[in-house]
């Protein structure tokens, strides 16, 4: 039990999931990150992009917060709050969970170079044999 009599919450389901790709008008389109980071019965939904937003879906209902000009980063804020998860440690947990390799399976070189492709892709190249090691996936708004 914690020191203030408030028993520790018991997590018994953690996953997280990624998406990237465009967005906006098809003749200038943004790019945007989308984490759904899912902690018990909670969703989690934090959308980074040309629209930034987070919804929380739990068995209570569902909201959504968007930033406003007043408080820019209240969305953010609200993520680590709510789920507990820090941002800088979002990428290195999806890394970790969904294995992203760390050397060429060429070569067997740990050093890779990283390379935008379309509007929202990552692409890292082996720095020795020039392999694509790893290619993050994307949904392109232009061509769908």
């Amino acid at each position: 039990m914690k020191e203030d009599g408030e028993m520790r919450k018991q997590i018994w389901r953690r996953m997280i999931s990624r998406r990237s790709g465009s967005e906006g008008p098809r003749h200038d389109p943004y790019s945007y990150v989308e984490f759904k980071v899912t902690i018990n019965d909670a969703i989690f939904t934090l959308h980074m992009g040309l629209a930034e937003f987070l919804e929380v879906e739990s068995p209570r209902g569902t909201i959504r917060v968007d930033n406003t000009n007043e408080h820019p980063n209240q969305v953010e804020t609200l993520f680590e709050d709510l789920s507990g998860v820090d941002l800088d440690q979002l990428e290195p947990w999806y890394d970790r969970v969904h294995g992203r390799p760390n050397r060429c399976p060429r070569c067997g070189c740990r050093e890779t170079v990283c390379h935008d492709g379309y509007v929202g892709e990552q692409i890292e190249v082996c720095a020795k044999c020039k392999k694509i090691v790893w290619c993050e996936p994307v949904s392109l708004a232009m061509i769908e």
